[in-house]
Order: C-alpha cells, then sequence, then structure tokens
C-alpha cells in the first residue's frame, strides 16, 4: 500500500460539503473521476435539479409515467422496501411536506394546520407504480413528489466507495456531510476514527467509532433547523405520520453498517421512530450496529459496537 500523503477534495454538491480523502499514487486522477460521478448522480436523482429523472417524475405526477434508468428504478424499488419495513414512517413520497417546511423555514414561521393536512394527503409511497419490464415509473396523485434525501447520499457514496475500489485504492475516507464511508483502513493498518458530533455543542464530540470498510451515517436534528417567531427550534426531518418535525425522543441517530445506502435509510427512519422501535427495526439487519442520543443526551449503544466505541464526551453510556 502507498505510504505517501493523501490527496483530498472538497466539494460543495448535492446539498452539502463532500471531502474526500485518497491515498494512492494515481489518487488525482482518481478524485477527478469521484468529482465527476457525484455530478453525474446529483443531475440524475436531485429534486432541485429540473432535468433530473427525480424531477421529471415529480412534474408527470398524476399525469404519465416516465421513463427512468436502471439505476434510478432500482433505487426507487429499495426505497419501497424501506418504507414497508417502517410502515411509512419512512417515505419518499414526503416531498410535499418537506417542500412545505422549507418554505416556512426561509419566513421562519410554522405552516397552517390545514396546508400541513393537504400536504400529508399526497405522502403514500403506495402511490409509486412500478414497470419492472418497461421500467417506468408513475406517481398517481397530482401534486405528490418524490425527495430522495433520505437515501440518496446514501446511495452516491455506496457508488463512490466501489469507483474507489474499482481503482484499487486501499485507503480512502469519503465524508458527504455527515455520512461517513471508508475503504479498507488508514495505510498503517489502524482503522479509521468516525466522531460522532455532540447534538448540542457542534465542536464537541461525544465519541469515536473505530471502523474498517465501513459507513457511519449520522440524522440529527442539530444539522438543519430555524427558530420560529413561536420561539421553537424546529428541524428538517419531517415525521410524515404528523406532518412536523419528528419528536420521537431521539435527537441523533447514527448508524455502523457495510452499506451506505441502507445504513442512510435506517439513520432517518430510526430517528423518525425513536430508542424502543428502533431497537426492533434494526434487528431485521444483519452486521448492523447503532448509537442513539436521546433528549435528555443518555447515549445508547448496541451490544456489538459498545467495545470499541470510545466515549469522549462524558454523557452516560447505556448499551442495548
Amino acid at each position: 500500500m502507498n505510504q505517501s500523503q493523501p490527496l483530498q477534495s472538497q466539494i460543495f454538491n448535492m446539498g452539502t460539503v463532500i471531502t474526500t480523502l485518497v491515498y494512492g499514487e494515481n489518487a488525482d486522477e482518481v478524485l477527478s473521476e469521484v468529482e465527476r460521478e457525484i455530478d453525474r448522480l446529483n443531475r440524475l436523482l436531485s429534486r432541485f435539479v429540473p432535468e433530473s429523472e427525480i424531477s421529471r417524475i415529480n412534474t408527470q405526477a398524476g399525469i404519465t409515467p416516465v421513463a427512468v434508468s436502471e439505476e434510478t428504478f432500482q433505487l426507487i424499488q429499495n426505497t419501497i422496501k424501506f418504507s414497508k419495513l417502517s410502515d411509512g414512517l419512512w417515505d419518499i413520497t414526503v416531498g410535499p411536506l418537506i417542500s412545505l417546511w422549507e418554505a416556512h423555514k426561509r419566513e421562519k414561521t410554522i405552516p397552517d394546520t390545514r396546508t400541513i393536512i393537504e400536504c400529508q394527503s399526497l405522502v403514500d409511497y403506495r402511490n409509486i407504480l412500478l414497470d419492472d419490464v418497461l421500467k417506468v415509473v408513475y406517481l398517481k396523485e397530482k401534486g405528490q413528489s418524490v425527495d430522495l434525501g433520505g437515501i440518496g447520499k446514501g446511495y452516491a457514496a455506496d457508488r463512490i466507495s466501489q469507483l474507489l475500489r474499482s481503482h484499487r485504492i486501499e485507503s480512502a475516507y469519503t465524508n458527504f456531510g455527515g455520512n461517513v464511508s471508508t475503504v479498507g483502513t488508514k495505510p498503517d493498518g489502524s482503522p479509521w476514527n468516525i466522531g460522532i458530533q455532540h447534538p448540542r455543542q457542534p465542536d464537541k464530540l461525544i465519541g469515536l467509532v473505530p471502523v474498517r470498510d465501513k459507513t457511519v451515517v449520522t440524522s440529527g436534528d442539530y444539522q438543519r433547523f430555524f427558530l420560529a417567531n413561536d420561539g421553537k427550534r424546529y428541524h428538517h426531518i419531517i415525521n410524515p405520520k404528523t406532518g412536523y418535525p419528528s419528536e420521537s425522543g431521539l435527537i441523533s441517530t447514527t448508524i455502523i453498517a457495510d452499506n451506505s445506502e441502507t445504513a442512510d435509510a435506517l439513520s432517518t427512519m430510526t430517528f423518525l421512530a425513536g430508542l424502543e422501535e428502533s431497537r426492533e427495526i434494526i434487528k431485521a439487519f444483519e452486521e448492523i450496529e447503532a448509537v442513539f442520543i436521546d433528549k435528555t443526551l443518555n447515549v445508547y449503544l448496541t451490544r456489538g459496537i459498545a467495545d470499541r466505541f470510545e466515549g469522549i464526551g462524558g454523557l452516560k453510556i447505556n448499551v442495548i
């Protein structure tokens, strides 16, 4: 393995700062390819890019089916599996509610109840119709929209890890704004130590998770939020069952897994579900570990990570 200094790329794309660190003789060429791939995925999957396949699906909701690539089709198929697992608590048709809250965030106001209910009526993953043969996607109701914010970065992180390995990179790290994926170990053979942010003190960590060839994905109420004119804090993770930002009792959820797409979906799903339900959700997946932090700043670790987790924030640690 090449022991030279790493090369680093830092770009803004997919709505976040993306940092990639690569060790290897051809790191500069690989990083250029990484940046091109991230841009391609954003143009394919972002609802903010008018010509993306996701935007086309949303524009044609209630009008006509849309032919998409195998890549987009498979990703949407996977999201339906997660939606079924959570009984619709995690649902990519949450787009109307997200757009509503984003608009009110700019004004620092709260949507009225009637508008929230109207948007809620459009959220139902069962209204995504798929044709496996023609590879077309159709949203049944006009006004529905798909938002891949709860899984898109995870999918992109997996694609970047695959790209790095295809170039025989043995040591690398990518951070999609809280979605971290690692390739191999550090050049000296030691694990990557991934920090988990303190949810109420931005300049502090609550602990470190050592990983090799793993992904670490965190969802939290501290990442994107606003203070409304009623003095209350509203974050960006919307519960489709209530129409409001989640109040499950958890303020940070971290999933450690082999697959970033799965970890991305599960970090949001468990954040919405709360501690007790989340314990049951992750039992359905092999090789999944988690770190949960509740609103009283208690930390809960699954057993598989408990011996390796290094607490540094002085918070109470519980093993579940």
